[in-house]
């Protein structure tokens, strides 16, 4: 196992332990993921690690809702497509390359690891079991979610209030919608264990999204670094709360 691979999967498996313990949101710390940071990731990226893959196609039914029971047992993660309250539906596309990226990454993390991998939240659809992926369009227009401070607690803010913030889910979120062209995604978790990844999908040309999904998804775990400090609100307090890039 590469270093930088052993070292994330132990850092996953630590902070997704300490996620369940719960405790109040007032600390809620997100990372930003720049383009020039997300290329230093190649070398352990899913899309380098991973060979070429036939493309998935999602055979569901999207909904503003997470279906139940789960096909899988155990605390998942869910994925999300969202999008501004002016912008266009574009999940017909996106649901097939949001199955893909999941299997990718799955691939490439049991290629680290093969007795740990992310526990994605499944449903049985026609096809099989495949992601439960939630369409969720959002309140706020695309003007009203330029700012990237915003746009964070923006999309935490209303998937928590619509019922997405369970302690013990990990909230995956494509956003497709305007955004500044460097800043590939945001990550964070607060200290009770909720925990949001978000992939801006307009952003960073040339970066894989599987490979600022995962990322993400690290911090989202628990997993962080220290490095210049940055605001943001928790998404069930409103507490101000300061973050950190990486």
């Amino acid at each position: 196992m590469p270093r930088l691979a052993a070292i994330t999967v132990a850092l996953v498996l630590i902070a997704g332990a300490a996620g369940a313990s719960g405790g109040d949101d007032a600390r809620w710390v997100v990372h930003d993921l720049t383009r020039q940071q997300a290329r230093t990731l190649d070398s352990s990226s899913p899309s380098a690690l991973t060979p070429a893959r036939t493309a998935a196609t999602w055979c569901g039914t999207p909904v503003q809702a997470n279906l139940a029971p789960n096909a899988l047992a155990g605390s998942p993660v869910h994925w999300v497509y969202a999008l501004p309250a002016d912008g266009p539906d574009r999940f017909s596309s996106y649901g097939s390359l949001m199955q893909s990226d999941a299997e990718s990454i799955d691939a490439w993390w049991r290629g680290q690891d093969p007795l740990r991998t992310p526990r994605n939240d499944l449903a049985a659809f026609s096809c099989g079991s495949q992601l439960d992926l939630t369409l969720f369009r959002l309140t706020q227009s695309s003007s009203q979610l330029s700012s990237v401070d915003a746009r964070v607690n923006a999309i935490t803010s209303s998937l928590a209030m619509r019922g997405f913030a369970s302690r013990h889910t990990k909230y995956l979120v494509y956003y497709d919608g305007p955004v500044e062209p460097d800043i590939c995604g945001q990550g964070g978790s607060s200290s009770s264990g909720l925990g949001f990844a978000v992939v801006y999908v307009q952003a960073c040309p040339g970066v894989p999204w599987n490979t600022t999904a995962v990322h993400e998804l690290v911090h989202a775990l628990g997993a962080v670094s220290s490095s210049a400090p940055h605001i943001a609100r928790s998404p069930t307090t409103g507490t101000p709360a300061t973050t950190r890039t990486t």
